[in-house]
């Protein structure tokens, strides 16, 4: 997010209010929110529990992620981690994980699945502290549209259709064979297309469970012991102590000049974000042609990340911003009341100590 160094509000530069989203379900609920009056953070908080439904290959309620959101009367960045933790506060240690076969761009990734790789999930409480911190609207109005966008389902985009054969080994397992595949007459079970309805039965009533009771649902109440028992009957170490203590923390933010304005990521950015930004020759971009073309080259020279997740940003009328990362991992194969448990201990990068909250992952 970009903004002056601290000075009056009036000499702030101020956003124009929309949203993006990873589909299109997904940015038309964060639009009805702030027609109705929703801050920036009511519609991101909102749209993260949409994508919990429509953007599944990604993310799930299960996952966790980051938030960014900035207020323009003050000026002031507040960074937030809702990202998974690693459990075993109760000393369970997690069995062997599956491993199975995953791409992306026909790159092939080593990956696991099943009880094992499932963290701490953060997604519940995240919404939560987003909506309590800097929301306007009332809990059942953040919450509703995903409930009714279960029900219905969602249309499977094109993009999520591209990719699901490259990470099919992930998601096709326990309830993920009757959302994420067809029975066909011709040619036998085969992928869901796009265009076609992705459904996760049970997943309305779960978040409807969210809506009613909020985030300790899921961390203290009947959801968290549903998963605790799932994951743990696959071998994992998840226990109820790990939920119970689960926290929502603030980050610090890491702030460098760019194009005369000032840029703030959160303090852990992974890919790198801010800095590669202050690298950038702005002045060469803006000439074109090869100057421009070196100066991109020079920024973003680094090895390459993956990045299966999904992304969203909100900017309300009074110019607030809210942006949010979300991931699933791909998928662990646990699946209670159509919510996909994550695999974050079964991926590589987080794994590697490049999460604050996975500074190593049991094997």
């Amino acid at each position: 997010m970009t903004d002056r160094p601290p000075q009056g509000a009036g000499d702030r530069p101020k956003l124009p209010a929309g949203v993006a989203a990873g589909h299109p379900d997904t940015a038309r609920v964060g639009r009805d929110v702030l027609r109705r009056g929703g801050s920036a953070a009511d519609a991101a908080a909102a749209m993260v529990l949409a994508g919990c439904v429509a953007e599944t290959i990604f993310t799930g309620l299960a996952g966790g992620g980051f938030a960014t959101v900035y207020q323009q009367d003050t000026g002031a960045v507040t960074c937030i981690d809702f990202f998974v933790s690693v459990p075993g506060l109760d000393g369970s240690e997690a069995g062997p994980a599956t491993t199975i076969a995953v791409s992306f761009g026909g790159v092939a990734v080593p990956y696991a699945v099943g009880g094992p790789t499932v963290a701490v999930p953060g997604t519940p409480a995240g919404v939560a502290a987003l909506h309590g911190r800097f929301g306007r609207l009332p809990w059942h109005e953040i919450v509703g549209p995903a409930v009714r966008l279960a029900e219905a389902g969602s249309p499977f985009s094109q993009a999520h259709a591209d990719l699901l054969p490259d990470v099919a080994a992930a998601m096709v397992l326990g309830d993920g064979i009757g959302s994420y595949s067809r029975t066909d007459l011709v040619t036998g079970q085969r992928l869901l297309s796009a265009g076609e309805r992705l459904h996760h039965p049970g997943l309305a009533g779960t978040l409807q469970v969210l809506a009613d009771q909020g985030p300790d649902a899921f961390y203290t109440g009947p959801v968290g012991r549903a998963l605790v028992a799932a994951v743990r009957a696959d071998g994992g170490a998840l226990s109820l102590d790990d939920l119970a203590a689960y926290r929502v923390i603030d980050l610090p933010v890491h702030r460098v000049p760019f194009a005369g304005l000032q840029l703030s990521a959160r303090g852990n950015d992974l890919d790198g974000f801010a800095e590669t930004a202050r690298r950038l020759d702005v002045a060469a971009v803006a000439a074109g042609g090869v100057p421009r073309a070196r100066a991109l080259v020079a920024a973003l020279r680094a090895p390459a990340l993956r990045s299966e997740t999904t992304s969203l940003v909100a900017v309300d009328s009074d110019g607030n911003a809210c942006v949010v990362t979300h991931s699933l991992g791909l998928g662990s194969g646990v699946w209670v009341g159509g919510m996909h448990g994550n695999s974050m201990l079964g991926e590589e990068n987080c794994c590697a100590g490049r999460s604050p909250r996975a500074p190593g992952c049991p094997r």
